[in-house]
Order: C-alpha cells, then structure tokens, then sequence
C-alpha cells in the first residue's frame, strides 16, 4: 500500500475521541479542509460524540466557520458514511440515489418472503436429513451462510465450494465407511440386539439402580422407534454409551460394539455430506432471490451499502472525483471492522494523503456480529508499530496498575507487546477507607446459592456507602456510594436476568435490557386509551380505563346502567371522544402520542413507584411505533392504528417488546461483558469467573487461506466452513471427539476462543473507575476461577491467585503486589429488607386522620411470626429448580390448570389441557408433564392424608367474603376439601427453594389462610380442620398451623 495509514493502539480510557479530536484540528491547521473529512466509528452514539467534540474545539478556538464545514463532511456510522457517499455519487455508478434502506431487524422478514421458493425446493432433500443428524433450526444456518458470504465478499463460485470443501476437510477426520451392504446389516442387527438387550436386563440377582435406569432409558429409545425403523444417529451414540452396573455389564457388550459402528456407516457419511452441500446449495440459490427481491421493493440492507460503496470507490472516475473531495480519512474502533468494511477504508485511505486509525486489538470481541480479530491483527502487523496511548484517564491507578501487569503478562503470550498494554493513571487519587481492588469469595455450593451471595455483598455495599469514596465524573470531588455508581458484569443475557430479578426481589432496582413492555400498567393505560381512540365501542377498553383511573363503583354503575355510564365517570373519556375526529389524518405513532397526552399518562407515572422507568417506557412505545412505520414502509404494505396494535400484540407473542433500560441513582446495572464495551462506572462486580473454554470446530465459521495477508487486497482467500454437530445434546463422543480436538481445525478453534475471551476479559477488568471487585466461589472442587486460570506466564504458572481468606492482604501479580480486601459471603434469605431508596410517592399533609380502608385483600394480612408453625410432607422431587418463566405467568398456568383438573377426566383430556395452557402463555421452562405430575401428586396427597375415607367434597376456586366492622374483604380459595368434621383449605405457591425458604414463604402466607378460614368458620359454624400450602413446584406440602 502506497499511503501511509497512521495507527493509533488506544487502549481503555486512553483517551481515544480526545486524541483523534486534537489530530483532527491540527490537520486543519495543515491545510485539511474540514469538508473533506470521512470520520466514521460504529454506533451513533459514538459517531455523535465524534462530531460534537470537533466542532465545539474549533468554537473554542473561535473558528465558527470551520466549525459549520464539518457538517460538509462525511462523519458518522460506517453505514450512514456509506449511505451519503452512494447518494453523492450513484449516477456514477448506475444505481439510485434514492434506494431506501431495510429498518434493522426487518432483513430476516425480507429474507424469509424472498427465499421461500428456494427454501421449499430443498427442504423435501433437507428435513429429513436435519431429522436424522438432529439439527436445529437449518433455514437459520442458511441465512447465517448468506450473511457471512456477504460480509467476506464471497461469491456465489465460492459459497458453493465451501460446501464441498467443508465436507471434505470433515471426513478427514472421520473412519473410514463400511461397505452398504455391512451397513444394512449392522442396520438389522442393532435394532434386533436392541431389543434382545432390553429382555435380558436386568441380569439375575442385579437389583441396582443403574441397571434399572439403563433398562429405562433402552425401552425409551425403544419406543422412539416405528417398527423396523432404525435409530438416527444421536440415539445410536446414546446407545454405546449407557451401562448397567456390573452384574450386567455383559448383556449390553455386543449393544455397544454394534452402536460404537456408526462413525462408520455409509449412510452417516452420506448424510453429513448431503447435508452440509445442499444448505450451501440452498444458501447460493437463497442469496439471489433475497438480492432482486430487494432490487425490486427498491431496497437496500446494511451489507448493500457497504458492498455498494466499495464497489464505488472501485470505479476509477468515482475514484478520481474522491482523491479530488476528499483529504483525510479517520476511523474510530477500527478493531471492529468487519471484513469488507476493511477493504472499504483501505481504498479510501489510498485516495488520500493522510489517514488515522484508532483502536486497540485488545478490544476486539465481536466477532459474533462479524468482525475478525485476526485479521485485525494482520492488519497491524502489515502497517508497523503503532503510537500507543499510555495514559489513563478512567481508572484509580491501583486498577490500571494491576491490570496493567495482568495484561502485559497474558497478551504477551500472544504476541502483543507490553506497550500496547501498559498505562499510567492520570486520574486524582481518592482516599479510600480499604483497596480499590476487592475479591469476593462466595461460601456456596451451586449457581443460586453464588447469587444469593452476590445480592448479599451489594446489599452490604448498599448498607455502608460511606465506605466507599466515589470521585465523581462531573464535579471531580469525593462523595459517597449511590446504587447507580454499581454495575454487575455477567458472562450471558440468561445470567443477567437472574441477577436482576433476585436484585429486585430483595428491594434493590436492577437496570437490565428486558422484555414484557406490553404488560406494564403505564403500557396498558395508554393501549387502553388507543383503542378507546379507535373505538368508543371498546368496552374492554373502557373496564380497564376505569379499573385504572380507580373509579369508584364502576361495576355496579356499568352492571346496572351500561358501560356508557362508566364514561361519566371520568372526563377522560370525553377528551377522548372529542378528539377521535381527528384520527383521519394522523399517521398510528401521532395517534399513540395523542392518547398518551390525553389519557395523562405521563402525570400518572410521575405518581407510581420507578416514574423514571415509566417515563422510559413511553418512550419504548412510541419506538416501536415508529418501528411498525418503518416496517410497514420496507414491505410496502398499509400503515393503519389498528395495524399498529397487531404489531404489538405480535412483538409480546414474539418476547420483543422491549422495556426501556432503567437509569438513576438508585439502580445497580446488570449487564453482559460484551454490552459493557465503551462504558464504565465506579464500581464493577465481575462475575461468572468460573466458566472455561468451550471452542469447537463445529457451526459455521469464516476461514482464510495460507497465503500472506496482502493490504490491497484483504479478502482474497477467505471462504466458508460448516461442520455440523449431529449427535444433539451429547457433549461428547468416543472416537470422534478426542480426534477433532488434536486436530488443527480443533486448536485452532480453541485458541481462537481463548484469545476472544482474553479480550472480553480485559474489556471487563477496565470498566472499573474507583473499586473492581472479583466475585468467585470459594476454592475447592472445580475451578472457580478459571477464566482468570486460563492465562499463564511464560513459565506455565497463575499470573494472578486470588485469597481465599477474609481480610486484607497482599497479591502479586508480573512481580508487583497490590492490596487486595477479601469479603466471605454465605447465601442470603431468599428474600431481605428492601435497602432505602429515593421515595417517589407525593408529599402528604403532616396530619392527617387515618382511615382504614374500605376493603381489605386477604394476601395481604399478617400474623406475628412466633404463633405459627409449619410441618412439610414431601410429595416428590423438585419439579423445577429455578425458572426463567414469569412468576405471574407460573402461578396463572397452575392455577388455572388445578383449577380445572379432576380424577374423573382421561390423561388424554388433562393434557390437551395442560399443553394448551402451556402454549398459551409462552412458558419455557413448565411443561405439560409438569402440570400432569404435580396433579396427580396432589390427588395421591389427598386420598392418603387429607380424606382417606374417601367421603369429602373437592372445591376449586371457591369465592369467600368476609366482613370486619366497616371492612369488606372478598378472595378465592385455591382448593376446598369439605369434610363433614371440618374444611381442609388448601393454597397453590410456585415458590422454589428449600425447606428454609419456604419456610419463610409460609409464614408469610399464614396471615392469608387465617382470613379464608375465618370466612368459612362464620358461613359454616364449623371451625376448620387444616390449612395447607402446596408448593407444587417445589413438591412440597406444607401444613400451617396457628396459635391462638
């Protein structure tokens, strides 16, 4: 490459948009024209950070006018820079100036519609073939395919030898195959041992467990089997590996010599290679489809532009115009290129004279969305040594020296050398009352138990803020400790949740991206108030407007006068009414704003708890209006109010309705490694330090060939691998897994992960600015901290060993100690005192005369905690362990199914049921056999404990109102066994934990079932003769009994 590009190795809080800022206006001074500059960087946040910061520093030296010039230039997102340069020049190339570009997230739509017919074709050859080698979910493989061919440049000729290629350099690593006629044999021979196997078990005199489960899970994969039918090939490797206990080992040796073929057989061979062929096939088909659906729609995605724009800038009379408009080029992050966005600023930068490139390699972690970080490196290597920033202006210097020497150590195993890594704190030293550097050491024995501990420190850390001396960013003086300065760092979206909601059962707000928008009771008065917009004859509407608005009575009012009488009720609805004439000419967002403002939504939330939140999230609403606008736009379909509300009732089916991200002083944040990238706070927890590498060779990845990277040109040689995976759950298999593994396909997908989570690590140990604290396990069976482990120095030892001890004390890490104050934490109660937090309910007058309410909620009622105890009865095994499922939406599946179930209704008809409500509600983790078995648990409960005689009355959702002096109270009882000596009450939980949580949950249920019996005892005259909670999650019974 003729043009020197100049390369600037930035490293975290080095001060990157500073530095690029000062190169931008001492380019100016030497004659660039602001005008003339391309500046691009990767989100809009950061490409609007980019062009404030160089205008305001040419206002601050007075140069107005040049100031205005930037706008002339191209400075923002790689995709918005490459959507102005095809605007600017399209007549040039042949295309449209005015092709619209594909809402993000909207191509997978597009894509679907386009590739149908191409899909159809194949899928006859393809399904079977998935079935049989269990793979999931292939029209997805196929876009990945696509997508990744796009991104690299890679041509249809290309795309379609990968498919070949990639098969070929798979059967290497596979035995032989056996002739067909040796296969249709061991065909009949394993289904005949199968079940010659099945009768022999278990041997005489073998009464153990593991025989009898090894017989279980043989007649299971019997069963799967039609007659005559053979095993795919995941149960035909289950079967080499399960194994009776010793006594009857034998019976299933010719079993596992059979099944332990299969690597061998022709038609396992034949349909890996079939398979991985026709997805390519179907892929190069798909790709042109997908190409001319867009060029016909008018449209154009975000690799379009891309490959548009390098194509442009191909093109020599474009290229000459350029060299003409153009002076310098500067991109920001450039670690997180993709491959073709490479090759676009390399032309560009040969068109002008200078061009600064910032980033740092160590930041590179996204290779899941396309970038490459060892291209990156090549890159490097190709244009010399960078100039390194060596300061940071983040982080205390306590951190920024231990992750200095971490780092140093760590990346110089890879090649990188200590300049890029090592930093000087530039940052004013606080006075701290203990280390900036913390270790937390979680006294538990699995995943719930090491949150549980996590929630506890923070609670700590909460409790004591003045412990804590936080230099704050604005004012840049010492203060103490808020919620908001806390972020938690987790290694997967899966594991966030879990924190968030255990943070927020405990009292402590939790910020994380989550969905569920739709339910949120700001989101439901302002729907409400839309659909009332559309339809005055919405009486749903109506009922919920005026159950929230709080309208006194009315029920009654609509049970005796209508639902148009409830409308008097609240001026709302005229406002309402009045302004439906209006809707004709307003597009469905203008509507959505509309009831916002007249249903006074907005006031409403600054009255609830979170008003922040709640503000958000009306704005997440008119988002995802804006969004079905632009959806409907790209597929040239109507855009209409009553449109907009399918949209959205098609967003929560699908888990996309997504709430606003939580902020204020009183809310930790929770969130992944990758997220953090580019932020940073006071404190960061990191978390999850106990996960190990998993790299495989299998899936699709992207590969280069063997020839030295050449700058002019980045792509030559890269083509597609897919390898699938066909033995589907199993993590393992004898023979074949080990052999992959020493392959150099397989090191080299192992170092690759390694080298990515080096990274991702270095990413989260550099968020922190004033306290870091490592949070792991105590040490003991397994490696709790085996991402910090994976990294050695030269001589194959722990760069880092945390203490395990409480109490401060020294670490050495590269040969420089720091001090370090370790914390032991045991799990906390499932659920503590809420920590104090801002309070956002109105001011009230000093006086005033206290009232007891009108009605009273029965869940709501408590008794002191020394009259109850409470007896367990184990009904079985724990149905489930933790829940990933709504807790509302656990409790309504429950209940609702309990509610319906009786001993009198076939299995056939209770599961229809139970899978009905099942898929109703979305539930992941609660299945229909889970509601079958906690039904029959109950029942078997009943007849032997509660009405063994058989001579009771089994009630569900039975209504009780009860009245205390002025009070009315009104509930429903769960399950109502009436007996002739008294009424057995029993109440469905989904709680889960152990005897000692429940415990706790009991006790506070107590007060509840206290009210129900009270009720029956006054309408019966007959005092109670138990009272129980079924905790049919956890498969537990417990009796609560009350004193006095």
């Amino acid at each position: 490459m003729s043009k020197k590009i100049e390369l600037i190795s930035a490293s975290a809080g080095s001060g990157k948009t500073y530095s690029l800022t000062e190169r931008f206006v001492k380019s100016l001074d030497e004659g660039v024209r602001p005008e003339s500059v391309v500046a691009t960087t990767f989100t809009k946040k950061a490409a609007q950070e980019i062009g404030s910061r160089f205008r305001s520093k040419l206002f601050e030296q007075g140069r107005a006018e040049d100031a205005q010039r930037v706008f002339g230039g191209y400075i923002g997102t790689v995709n918005a820079v490459c959507g102005a340069l095809l605007k600017d020049y399209a007549f040039e190339v042949g295309q449209s100036p005015t092709l619209e570009v594909v809402p993000d997230g909207e191509d997978a739509a597009l894509f679907r519609v386009a590739a149908a017919d191409a899909v159809g074709r194949k899928a006859r050859q393809i399904v079977p073939l998935v079935r049989s080698l269990e793979i999931e979910k292939w029209e997805d493989i196929v876009k990945g395919i696509i997508d990744k061919a796009r991104a690299n440049a890679i041509d249809r000729k290309m795309m379609l030898e990968s498919g070949e290629r990639s098969w070929e350099l798979l059967r290497e690593l596979m035995p032989d195959p056996i002739s067909e006629t040796e296969g249709k044999k061991l065909d009949t021979e394993i289904v005949r041992e199968l079940k010659r196997t099945i009768g022999a078990l278990p041997s005489d005199g073998d009464t153990s467990k593991g025989t009898l489960g090894a017989k279980k899970d043989l007649q299971a994969i019997h069963r799967t089997l039609s007659q005559e039918s053979i095993p795919n090939w995941a149960t035909w490797a289950k079967l080499s590996k399960i194994k009776p206990t010793s006594k009857s080992a034998h019976e299933v040796e010719t079993l596992h010599e059979l099944a332990g073929q299969f690597l061998q057989h022709p038609r396992f061979h034949n349909e890996v290679r079939q398979l991985i062929t026709l997805l390519f096939d179907c892929a190069a088909e798909a790709a042109g489809l997908y190409q001319q659906h867009k060029r016909t729609l008018g449209l154009i995605d975000f690799t379009d532009q891309e490959a548009l724009a390098l194509k442009m800038v191909e093109d020599a009379a474009v290229a000459d115009q350029l060299k003409e408009r153009l002076d310098m080029v500067m991109v920001d992050e450039f670690q997180d290129t993709s491959p073709i966005q490479l090759a676009l600023f390399l032309k560009l930068s040969k068109l002008v004279d200078r061009s600064v490139w910032v980033g740092d390699q160590k930041q590179s972690i996204y290779a899941f969305r396309g970038s490459d970080p060892a291209l990156m490196d090549a890159v490097i290597d190709s244009l010399g040594e960078p100039e390194t920033l060596p300061n940071s202006w983040r982080s205390q210097s306590a951190l920024v020296d231990f992750a200095s020497e971490y780092f140093a150590v760590a990346f110089g195993q890879l090649g990188i050398p200590e300049k890029r890594v090592r930093l000087t704190s530039k940052v004013r030293s606080t006075t701290p009352k203990s280390p900036h550097l913390k270790c937390w050491r979680f006294e538990s024995k699995n995943k719930p138990d090491d949150r549980l501990c996590l929630v506890g420190g923070i609670q700590s850390m909460l409790a004591d803020t003045a412990a804590y001396a936080i230099l704050d960013k604005t004012t840049k003086k010492e203060r103490t400790l808020k919620a908001g300065d806390i972020a938690v760092l987790c290694m997967t979206n899966d594991n966030c949740r879990d924190v968030a909601a255990l943070l927020e059962e405990n009292g402590i707000r939790a910020a994380i991206p989550r969905t569920g928008l739709m339910k949120r009771p700001e989101i439901v008065l302002v729907m409400a108030a839309y659909r009332y917009l559309l339809s005055p004859e919405d009486t749903l509407a109506v009922a919920e407007l005026a159950k929230i608005f709080g309208l006194e009575d009315w029920f009654s009012v609509a049970l005796q006068n209508g639902m148009d009488a409830v409308k008097d009720l609240h001026p709302m609805f005229g406002r309402l009414d009045d302004a439906r004439h209006e809707l004709a000419s307003l597009t469905p967002s203008e509507v959505l704003d509309l009831a916002i403002d007249l249903s006074d939504a907005g006031r409403m939330a600054l009255g609830w708890d979170n008003p922040a939140l709640r503000q958000a999230n009306l704005d997440a609403l008119r988002g995802h209006a804006l969004g079905y606008e632009s959806t409907c736009k790209a597929r040239r379909c109507a855009c209409t109010p009553a449109g907009l509300i399918n949209y959205l009732h098609q967003l929560k089916g699908d888990d996309a309705d997504s709430q606003a991200v939580g902020v204020g002083d009183d809310t930790v944040q929770v969130l992944t490694y990758h997220r953090s990238k580019g932020l940073e706070w006071p404190v960061v927890i990191l978390t999850d330090l106990e996960s190990g590498e998993k790299g495989k060779p299998f899936g699709l990845s992207v590969q280069s060939s063997d020839a030295p990277f050449d700058l002019d040109d980045p792509l030559a040689g890269r083509w597609l691998r897919y390898w699938p995976w066909p033995f589907g759950l199993q993590k393992k298999i004898e023979g074949f897994s080990d052999v992959v593994e020493e392959s150099d396909a397989g090191r080299t997908a192992f170092e690759r992960e390694r080298r990515e989570r080096l990274r991702l690590l270095y990413v989260g140990m550099t968020r922190a600015r004033d306290y870091m604290i490592l949070s792991a396990r105590k040490e003991g069976k397994g490696a709790p901290t085996a991402w910090l482990d994976s990294y050695t120095d030269a001589g194959g030892n722990r760069i880092v060993s945390l203490p395990n001890v409480a109490g401060v004390a020294e670490i050495t890490v590269g040969g420089k100690t720091f001090p370090i104050e370790t914390v032991c934490l045991t799990p906390i109660g499932e659920v503590t005192q809420a920590v104090a937090g801002q309070n956002h309910a109105p001011v009230l007058p000093e006086k005033v005369k206290a009232h007891p309410p009108a009605r009273f909620v029965p869940s709501s009622d408590t008794i002191d905690e020394d009259n109850i105890s409470v007896e367990f009865f184990e009904l079985g095994a724990p149905l489930l362990i933790k829940a990933t499922d709504s807790r509302v939406d656990l409790g309504n599946a429950v209940h609702a199914f309990l509610a319906v179930a009786s001993p009198e209704q076939d299995e056939a008809t209770l599961r229809t049921r139970a899978e009905r409500i099942v898929t109703g509600l979305g539930l992941k983790d609660l299945t229909a056999d889970m509601l079958l078995e906690m039904h029959q648990r109950l029942r078997t409960f009943i007849t032997t404990t509660i009405d063994p005689a058989g001579t009771g009355e089994i009630l569900t959702e039975w209504p009780i109102h009860l009245k205390r002096g002025l009070q009315k109270g009104s509930g429903w009882i769960d399950m109502l066994c009436r007996q002739p000596d008294g009424d057995v009450i029993i109440d469905h939980k989904t709680s889960l934990g152990g005897k000692d949580v429940l415990e706790k949950k009991a006790i506070g249920y107590a007060g509840q079932l206290a009210t129900y019996g009270e009720a029956l005892q006054k309408a019966t005259g007959i005092s109670g003769r138990g009272m129980w909670l079924h905790f049919a999650l956890a498969g537990m019974m417990a009796r609560v009994n009350i004193q006095g």
